[in-house]
């Protein structure tokens, strides 16, 4: 998943930027967009684009994650299609004692991971962080539990 996004005309997008071009890109054909063309040219029917200049944008943020899990404060490996299909996502830390503590498995020197179910999750929190000419705006922090995370993810991964 791309994890950087603009507002454009109200509504978020995901983007690639290029200079002074933002490409948005989009599941839905909104005005102006047309087919989506990967880099090898091959066209896409269910992804739609549109290029605009950068000054025309409201926000470009960069997108990031975390959980608490018991109490504790762990990133996920990914946020992606397969942990909504699963309704499971994996956990890491570089912190052995709490690896220890939770039962992380042991992937590489530093890398300890966990599967847990979403409902076992205490909190998903979202992190918007603006940046380029917006890194001056403020961070925005959300905080979902229960139910509201598996929607947030959802709408997350179809942005």
């Amino acid at each position: 998943m791309n994890n950087k996004f603009a507002v454009y005309k109200n509504k978020e997008y995901s983007v690639d930027i290029s200079g002074n071009i933002v490409m948005l890109v989009s599941e839905c054909e909104d005005e102006g967009f047309e087919y989506y063309k990967d880099v090898l040219g091959n066209v896409h029917t269910d992804l739609f684009q549109k290029e605009v200049k950068r000054d025309t944008v409201e926000l470009i943020y960069s997108l990031s994650f975390s959980t608490v899990y018991k109490g504790e404060s762990f990133e996920p490996l990914s946020i992606n299609k397969s942990v909504v299909e699963y309704n499971k996502v994996v956990l890491f830390t570089s912190d052995e004692n709490v690896a220890r503590k939770y039962g992380f498995n042991k992937k590489e020197q530093f890398v300890f991971e966990k599967e847990v179910k979403i409902d076992e999750l205490d909190e998903f929190i979202s992190i918007k962080t603006p940046i380029l000419e917006f890194k001056d705006k403020k961070i925005v922090i959300e905080k979902f539990r229960g139910s509201e995370i598996i929607e947030t993810i959802k709408d997350i991964i179809n942005k």
